[in-house]
C-alpha cells in the first residue's frame, strides 16, 4: 500500500514547488525524517511497552498524515504532514523487529523473516500496481488518500482484534 507514496512523491509535489531543484532538498528531509524516526522507534517504545499498539500507531500515524497531506494545498502543510508520515515509516521496522525478536524464537524467526522479505516484495509490487493505477486514473492525490485510508482502517481493526 505504501508503494505510491514511496514511488510519486516527485510527481505530487511538482505541483507545489516551482524548480526540480527542490526535489533534492525534498528527499534530503525524506531521509532525514526516516532517521529520525528509526532513532524515535526505542523511545517509542519504553513509552509504549505494548509493541503491538506501538506498530498498530505507527501505521495510524502514517496513513492519517498522508490523507492529511492530500487533503491541504498549502505547501507547508502538505511537506509537515508528508515529512511526519516519513518519521512514522522510519519508527515502523525497529518497532516490528523488536515485535518479532521479543515474540519468535530464534530457530523461527529465520524462517519468519525470510518470509517476509518475500512478501514485502511481492507486496510492494502489488503495493506500486495498485497505486499506480489509482494515480493514473484518478490521481495521485486521491491514490495517497485511498493508501491512506487502508491503513487507517487496517490499525483500527488491528488495535480492535488485538484488545479482545
Amino acid at each position: 500500500v505504501l508503494q505510491g507514496p514511496n514511488m510519486q512523491w516527485q510527481p505530487f509535489f511538482s505541483g507545489f514547488v516551482p524548480d526540480a531543484i527542490w526535489f533534492g532538498y525534498i528527499k534530503v528531509c525524506i531521509s532525514l525524517s526516516l532517521i529520525l524516526g528509526s532513532f524515535a522507534a526505542p523511545r517509542i517504545l519504553r513509552k509504549m511497552p505494548d509493541e503491538r499498539m506501538a506498530i498498530n500507531l505507527c501505521q495510524m500515524i502514517i496513513g492519517l498524515s498522508l490523507v492529511v497531506s492530500v487533503l491541504t494545498s498549502w505547501l507547508p502543510s502538505v511537506f509537515i504532514f508528508f515529512m511526519i508520515h516519513e518519521v512514522a515509516r522510519g519508527a515502523f521496522r525497529p518497532i516490528a523487529d523488536a515485535y518479532m525478536h521479543d515474540t519468535i524464537d530464534k530457530k523461527g524467526r529465520a524462517t519468519i523473516e525470510s518470509f517476509q522479505s518475500l512478501a514485502n516484495h511481492g507486496g510492494g509490487v502489488a503495493g506500486l500496481l495498485f497505486s499506480g493505477f489509482l494515480g493514473l486514473h484518478f490521481g495521485i492525490s486521491w491514490s495517497w488518500g485511498v493508501c491512506g485510508g487502508i491503513l487507517v482502517c487496517s490499525s483500527l481493526i488491528l488495535i480492535k482484534r488485538n484488545k479482545k
